[in-house]
């Protein structure tokens, strides 16, 4: 089952995942920032995203993949309208593919993402 409650009048969810007893909670901060919580404290638990609720799966699937390959960070729109020219757009999208490949051989990195998983 999936609940989604609006961010006072904002077009952005917070979304909660629940299987039986297990709730995740996928929250967007007022710090633009994107949080994954469970909601059992005393242990940890494995919550599984299948292909039952196709729409929830294609978009974690596309999360991973992009952190696997190391694709986290991407030029948006509104970064590229910022740019006066190609010259920076060339250079925006450098910063960011170098952003990417700094994040990919960092210590973090390979301590969340190991063995095809994220931790």
């Amino acid at each position: 089952m999936i609940l989604r409650n609006n961010i006072s009048d904002s077009e952005f969810y917070n979304y909660y995942l629940i299987d039986g007893n297990k709730k995740l909670g996928i929250i967007y901060s007022d710090n633009s920032d994107l949080y994954f919580t469970s909601f059992d404290k005393n242990q940890e638990t494995d919550f599984f995203i299948t292909k039952e609720n196709m729409v929830i799966y294609n978009l974690f699937d596309a999360l991973y993949k992009s952190f696997k390959n190391g694709n986290v960070f991407q030029v948006s729109d509104y970064d590229l309208s910022q740019c006066s020219d190609n010259n920076e757009k060339r250079r925006l999208y450098t910063q960011i593919s170098e952003a990417n490949q700094n994040l990919k051989n960092s210590e973090l990195y390979k301590k969340v993402f190991s063995n095809e998983k994220i931790i």
